[in-house]
C-alpha cells in the first residue's frame, strides 16, 4: 500500500514535470511565432530571436509582446516546486537548474525589452472601412514630452501579421493629442491604394500616402 510520503513525492514529481514541460513550450513559442511571423511578410529571420509582432485577429489588434510573461511563470514554479522538495527526492542534475535560471534572467530581460516599444506605441487603431479587396490599416499612435506621430500599417486579406509602410502621420503644432481617438479620419480605396485624411489637416500631416496594399 502507498503510504502519504510516496503519495506526496509522486504528486511532486508530477508538478514538477507539468511545470517544465509547460515552461519548454511556452519558451519554444517565443521563439517559434516570430519566426513564423517574419516568414510570412517576408522579413529576415536570421539571428532567430525576434520579439513577437502585434497580430490582427476578427478585427481587433492582439499585441503578443508580454509572452515571455507565461514562459517566466512555468519556470519559476518548477524552480519553486524543486526547490520546496525534500532534499532526498531531488533529481541530482545541477545542469537542469542552471538551464532554468539562466534561460529565466534571459526571458526577465527581454520581457523589459520588450516591454519599452510597448510603452511607446500607445495605442494602435484599426481603420474602416477595410478595402475591396479585404486588406486593413492600422495606425500606431505613439507620443513623446510635447510631439506625437505614428506608422500606418497593412494587413492584406488573410493574414494576420501587420506589415510596414513607408506611410505615416505627424502633428504639425507638436500636440501629443490622438487623431484616432475619434472617427475623424476618412478612408478612401482605389483599388489596392488607400487615401487617408484628417478632417483637420492643418493640424495632423501624413506622408508617403496613399498606402499601397499588396
Amino acid at each position: 500500500m502507498e503510504s502519504a510520503t510516496d503519495r506526496r513525492r509522486h504528486i511532486g514529481a508530477i508538478a514538477r514535470r507539468i511545470a517544465l514541460s509547460l515552461a519548454v513550450i511556452f519558451t519554444a513559442l517565443l521563439v517559434l511565432i516570430p519566426l513564423a511571423e517574419r516568414l510570412v511578410i517576408g522579413e529576415p529571420v536570421w539571428p532567430p530571436l525576434h520579439f513577437p509582432i502585434p497580430v490582427l485577429i476578427h478585427g481587433t489588434v492582439v499585441d503578443l509582446r508580454l509572452m515571455p510573461i507565461p514562459a517566466i511563470i512555468a519556470w519559476l514554479a518548477w524552480l519553486v516546486i524543486r526547490i520546496n522538495a525534500k532534499p532526498e527526492h531531488r533529481a541530482a542534475k545541477p545542469v537542469r537548474v542552471l538551464v532554468a535560471l539562466f534561460v529565466t534572467l534571459l526571458l526577465l530581460v527581454e520581457s523589459v525589452i520588450s516591454a519599452l516599444p510597448f510603452f511607446a506605441v500607445e495605442r494602435m487603431h484599426v481603420l474602416a472601412p477595410t478595402s475591396p479587396n479585404g486588406c486593413t490599416i492600422i495606425a500606431t499612435y505613439s507620443s513623446a514630452l510635447w510631439s506625437s506621430n505614428g506608422d500606418f500599417l497593412i494587413v492584406p486579406r488573410g493574414h494576420m501579421v501587420p506589415r510596414s509602410t513607408d506611410a505615416g502621420w505627424t502633428h504639425r503644432d507638436g500636440s501629443a493629442n490622438d487623431p484616432f481617438g475619434d472617427p475623424t479620419w476618412t478612408v478612401t480605396w482605389n483599388g489596392d491604394d488607400a487615401t487617408l485624411v484628417p478632417n483637420d489637416t492643418y493640424l495632423v500631416s501624413t506622408y508617403r500616402t496613399p498606402v499601397h496594399c499588396e
